[in-house]
């Protein structure tokens, strides 16, 4: 028997999730980096890296629930071609 694959939606969401912890933790490390030193550089520094895990995070968002929308649209297909009613 072969395996029963997992359902896409768990997946997306799974990767996503690693995904936005890894944004979140290098986000975060740099600016415990940056902010001890409070410097002229500093503030300006952290904000850029903030933007740039905003910038990410906003990515992976979207290209995830782009996933979600094709893996719906494959089912809904298969189901049309197979004469399958509505679930």
């Amino acid at each position: 028997m072969p395996p029963v694959p997992a359902e896409p939606h768990s997946e997306i969401a799974t990767r996503l999730s690693i995904r936005l912890a890894i944004v979140f933790a290098i986000s975060g490390f740099c600016t415990l980096i940056l902010l001890p030193w409070p410097s002229v550089l500093s503030i300006p520094l952290v904000l850029v890296v903030n933007l740039f895990a905003l910038w990410f995070t906003v990515h992976y968002a979207f290209a995830a629930l782009d996933e979600l929308l094709e893996a719906k649209l494959a089912t809904l297909d298969r189901r049309a071609r197979s004469g399958e009613e509505k679930p």
